[in-house]
């Protein structure tokens, strides 16, 4: 016989509330970066995320969309004028700031350098032939070398 009360199952219960809380988990799932955090003005970054389209009654546009804010029904010309049932918000402004870097494509493109030949023909303040000589004695057999020591200091 099967077991009838399927609402206390964890798998389910964990389903509802999945469901239910299905709007606005693309802002509720991972965490911002930050509160008030400066718009920065670069091309090369992409908004994202609380950033992009941000508003100020977040929730309540979302619900518009999903079309919430207007009751069911067939071809209602005045029922589906979404002016008259629009949501009353407004875009969130950011201070703004440049960027932090520059984006070497934009500021040394390629072809700049590509014609350029590398110059190579500058005086070294060094020898670099010094360190090709070593120093000290080196390749010496150590076995005759410790016979001729041994048969000196024996005497």
């Amino acid at each position: 016989m099967a077991f009838a009360r399927n609402m206390y199952d964890g798998k389910t219960t964990t389903e509802i509330l999945r469901e239910q809380t299905y709007i606005n988990r693309y802002m509720l799932d991972v965490p911002g970066p930050g509160n008030n955090l400066p718009f920065i003005d670069d091309p090369f970054i992409r908004i994202q995320k609380w950033r992009g389209n941000l508003m100020t009654n977040i929730v309540s546009v979302e619900g518009d969309l999903l079309g919430l804010t207007r009751n069911l029904n067939k071809d209602s010309i005045k029922d589906n004028n979404y002016i008259d049932h629009a949501i009353k918000t407004k875009s969130v402004n950011y201070p703004v700031v440049n960027p932090l870097t520059d984006q070497p494509r934009a500021t040394h493109p390629a072809w700049a350098d590509r014609e350029t030949e590398p110059s190579n023909w500058n005086i070294l303040s060094k020898n670099q032939h010094s360190n090709a000589f070593m120093k000290f004695d080196n390749n010496i057999d150590t076995r005759l070398n410790e016979i001729e020591m041994y048969q000196k200091n024996r005497t």
